[in-house]
């Protein structure tokens, strides 16, 4: 049963078809505009996967809408404030369908402290967020020898020497709109938003001239260029851009493959032959002759290996309750995970609904604590004989892990708000994420705990009196070593899914991320199991307990 298990989750991930194609649950967000209709892009936090602090777009002095006023989305879910994102309106106007090359404003004469700004986030690699009709713009391919495609532009660049910088004040924007027919009438879907960003020095006195939506002459954005725009003192800066409109066959269903990161299929068969080793190798460990000969000692005694087990696997250790809450909360966690992705992988959630996921994940860790607090109780129940102080442990195992979540999370926002990010939450998200622990999550916890005493027999075993020997050198050789091995071989799948989950505004296969997390948890419970049989089987079960939660909770 098991070696069939393994092949088929083998050939699924080797062989993986599309989980399904996207649902599109949210489709009706999808807008329709008519010929000439004016829409306005958005703009999020400036970004840099240097720093990972996110800064206010507005920080640096780029040209505001022509009202003045910066209007703020009041929209924003709980996910988009823990990501640090902050929407807010820009002066970017687009007529559907109509080419066009216009002028924003006119910076007034650079000075030594105007500069400064321009320089620390350019030497920190800072990058604009602009988002039309929801879809974040792409740097466009294989402009300017750059072949990678990346979501946002670099604010400005180092030209040569390293000491000079350019800054970017020209963007020409591609919005690429699916042509749809109602009622005989030609409407326009925007399926994909591009720029191409380019540096240009303008004529500073023609520009003072302009007025906000002027034309001017269009710009190829193709280095090398010699009028480029460079930031220094006594420098006048004039920002422009430019709107063409594509027609394409893509369609909204598909319009966001262009923006996930697409997984090389060596890092495939890198995971899946990393998870493979990882799965196989207690079985292939277990057949070691010495460790059998120890188990048939035991059954010679009249004592079956089943039978050994369910009476020694239970048996109290030293650390039986971290034990209980460890793997409690183990399991809450990774149900939690599971569940979130099931919801994301097949198109439910889509990327548009930025900090949905994250959102969702929060409130099923909030509505998982009934499962940990059942799991916790009925193990301690089991080890200890008994289910009194069931309580102390359902209210360990609430806060053994936010605690440590959420003091983390405080030390990471004091470090935010000393470094004006928009990054740092507000109090009254403090408020929120404290309110939904202890109201929401606490209780269903003690719920849970509730009803394992209640499912569990008042004699549930019959405890057998066994001599504790010391623990075995050879034993503890093996856990140590199948525990370096597990964390070697599953460290491609958690660099994937940490890279997914905050890896800026980069959007992954949430396909793949669902069958290595499925992995990694099959890995873990795998290993954790045959670490602890093999203590039983050789008379070391003291040991069984703090390797087995080391290898559990990795």
């Amino acid at each position: 049963m098991a070696p069939s298990l393994i092949l088929l989750l083998i050939l699924f991930l080797i062989l993986r078809p599309p989980l399904c194609r996207a649902i599109n649950f949210l489709g009706s967000d999808q807008l329709s505009y008519s010929h000439d209709e004016h829409i306005y892009a958005k703009v999020n936090s400036l970004t840099s996967r240097a720093t990972l602090l996110p800064r206010d777009y507005y920080s640096l002095p780029f040209c505001k809408p022509d009202s003045g006023l910066i209007a703020k989305s009041n929209k924003m879910n709980l996910g988009q404030h823990l990501l640090g994102e902050k929407i807010q309106s820009s002066p970017y106007r687009f007529r559907i369908n109509t080419n066009e090359s216009l002028y924003l404003c006119t910076l007034t004469k650079l000075t030594k402290q105007s500069v400064e700004p321009w320089t620390k986030k350019t030497d920190k690699f800072y990058h604009a967020n602009v988002v039309l009709d929801d879809l974040p713009v792409l740097r466009s391919p294989g402009q300017n020898w750059m072949q990678l495609q990346s979501i946002g532009y670099p604010v400005a660049y180092h030209g040569f020497p390293f000491y000079v910088y350019y800054v970017i004040n020209h963007l020409k924007f591609r919005v690429f709109v699916h042509e749809t027919r109602i009622r005989d009438q030609p409407y326009y879907e925007i399926v994909r938003f591009e720029v191409s960003p380019c540096s240009i020095k303008r004529d500073s006195d023609a520009m003072s001239k302009l007025n906000m939506y002027d034309k001017v002459p269009s710009t190829d954005c193709v280095l090398p260029r010699d009028d480029r725009q460079e930031i220094k003192e006594d420098e006048i800066i004039a920002f422009t851009y430019e709107v063409e409109f594509i027609t394409s066959n893509i369609t909204s269903e598909s319009q966001w493959e262009a923006y996930v990161e697409k997984t090389s299929v060596d890092h495939y068969l890198s995971s899946a032959i990393n998870s493979i080793i990882t799965i196989i190798l207690p079985f292939i460990v277990a057949r070691f002759k010495s460790w059998r000969n120890k188990a048939k000692v035991r059954e010679e005694e009249g004592v079956s290996r089943s039978k050994l087990f369910l009476e020694v696997g239970f048996r109290k250790s030293r650390c039986s309750k971290i034990l209980s809450i460890a793997v409690g909360n183990g399991i809450h966690i990774a149900g939690m995970a599971i569940l979130a992705l099931f919801f994301a992988a097949p198109g439910l959630i889509l990327p548009s609904s930025s900090g949905v996921f994250l959102t969702i994940a929060i409130v099923l860790y909030v509505l998982f604590g009934i499962l940990g607090g059942y799991i916790t109780v009925w193990m301690w129940s089991h080890i200890k004989g008994k289910s009194k102080g069931w309580v102390s442990v359902c209210w360990a195992t609430s806060c053994f892990f936010f605690s440590i979540l959420f003091a983390v999370f405080s030390v990471t926002n004091i470090i935010y708000y000393v470094n004006t990010s928009t990054a740092a939450v507000s109090f009254s998200v403090y408020c929120t994420l404290l309110a939904l622990w202890l109201f929401i999550s606490v209780p269903l916890t003690f719920l849970g705990g509730l009803t394992s005493t209640r499912s569990i027999s008042n004699e549930l075993r019959t405890e057998h009196k066994r001599r504790t020997p010391v623990s075995l050198f050879g034993t503890m050789t093996v856990i140590l070593l199948s525990g370096f091995i597990t964390h070697g071989s599953i460290s491609t799948e958690l660099a994937n899914i940490f890279y997914c989950t905050w890896g800026g505004r980069s959007y992954c296969d949430l396909q793949h991320t669902l069958v290595i997390t499925q992995f990694i948890v099959i890995a873990c419970v795998s290993v954790s199991g045959w670490e602890g049989y093999m203590c039983i089987i050789a008379d070391d079960w003291n040991c069984m307990g703090m390797e087995s939660i080391l290898c559990f909770r990795l």
